[in-house]
């Protein structure tokens, strides 16, 4: 890569800014305004022959350039961008991106422009290391959707610039990102509800991240569970509405999302039973020779494919749940569903076709009780995804 050089603002009415690249120079200019800036305008130059000159101009109107203004290779094509940030002006509103590339075919440059919204621009961070950057922020839908600015959350957002098709969403390619932010909302969540504040948008924000996850079942369950405010069944409504409208959920939650349903039972999306069965650990159950923890079988067959969830609660006990493949094989297994009920919950997409076995087991010897399993098949649910190959657990029982 070339020298890159920069000429920060000039302290006159006019201003300038000048960077470069591999032989790609761009100069923006502006004038001062009585509140916001006018005439801006953008020059580039590649190779020292003019190519791009005009003013600049945005629907969503000009008031002031923000800090970012670079010439780099977003693309991986080895020709250079240039990358510049405006803000509209107002309390609070708004950030946005203009990038310009050359399309050689037409020897022109092409602009594409992204919104931001609220706070702040993006961050462009190279999350591969690949030389392909991309632009980390946050879904600024959010904002003012379930609480005041101030209190809203957001899920994030991680958009790529990919040439002619202009910024693409890649967020679900970054499931270690989206986790960790699931984690922090989360314990945005715990803090808000310890000091008595309306946890909402928090929730919103975080059921968002499980869609993203390909865990929204078990999202849709943790926000019923834990919210019970006496506007539950609007919000829970009104929330399944607003993640349908961004395209996180494909389709509304059912009529159990309301304050008649069982807390934690939602099953947003059509599904089919499988299996409902009510047992219990006790005397005469099969043993866990690794630390002698009672444990049931329940089998149910599924085809390659299937999306299933596996839902094991009780009052009783910690409930921990194992599922084994057609060839004997531990697929998954989880412990809690969240940290506020007993319950464990697996949602994934099956490998083969053939028989299953749930393992009914406790998180210790001394579990014993009765417990609920419930294994649903869901018809249509996009945003699950296949659920990583385990860790080989020292708990996994040994069965025929």
């Amino acid at each position: 890569m070339g020298a890159i050089a920069s000429v920060g603002f000039v302290a006159t009415d006019a201003v300038a800014r000048l960077v470069e690249s591999n032989g790609v120079q761009a100069e923006y200019t502006q004038e001062a305004g009585e509140f916001c800036i006018e005439s801006p305008r953008l020059t580039i130059t590649r190779n020292g022959a003019l190519s791009y000159d005009a003013a600049i101009t945005s629907d969503l109107g000009i008031c002031q350039q923000a800090d970012r203004f670079d010439v780099r290779d977003l693309d991986q094509d080895g020709e250079p961008e240039v990358i510049i940030d405006f803000y509209s002006g107002g309390a609070h509103c708004c950030w946005f991106t203009q990038v310009y590339r050359y399309d050689a075919d037409q020897d022109q440059y092409n602009m594409a422009e992204q919104y931001w919204g609220n706070g702040a621009s993006a961050v462009l961070e190279d999350l591969e290391g690949d030389g392909h950057p991309e632009f980390v922020g946050r879904d600024d839908r959010f904002a003012y959707q379930f609480a005041s600015y101030a209190d809203s959350a957001y899920p994030p957002q991680i958009w790529r610039y990919d040439g002619n098709n202009g910024f693409v969403d890649v967020t679900r390619q970054y499931p270690e990102r989206v986790y960790d932010e699931a984690y922090r909302l989360w314990r945005r969540y715990e803090q808000v509800q310890a000091e008595g504040r309306e946890p909402k948008a928090v929730l919103a924000a975080y059921l968002a991240t499980k869609y993203l996850l390909g865990q929204a079942e078990d999202g849709w369950q943790l926000v019923q569970t834990v919210y019970q405010g006496s506007d539950r069944p609007q919000f829970l409504g009104e929330l399944s509405t607003a993640l349908q409208q961004m395209g996180y959920a494909t389709a509304v939650a059912p009529s159990s999302a309301s304050s008649a349903s069982p807390a934690g039972s939602a099953d947003p999306g059509d599904a089919t039973l499988l299996l409902a069965q009510q047992g219990s650990l006790g005397s005469g159950d099969s043993i866990l020779p690794t630390d002698g923890s009672l444990y049931d079988e329940h089998q149910f067959t599924a085809e390659a494919g299937d999306v299933v969830s596996i839902r094991l609660e009780s009052e009783a006990f910690d409930p921990y749940l194992f599922l084994v493949g057609p060839q004997g094989e531990l697929i998954a297994q989880n412990d809690d569903a969240s940290d506020s009920e007993l319950a464990a919950l697996l949602v994934l997409t099956l490998p083969q076709t053939g028989p299953y076995r749930a393992i009914a087991n406790s998180y210790d010897s001394t579990g014993r009780g009765s417990y609920r399993l419930t294994i649903r098949r869901r018809q249509a649910a996009p945003e699950a995804e296949a659920a990583p190959p385990p860790e080989t657990p020292s708990m996994v029982p040994a069965l025929d």
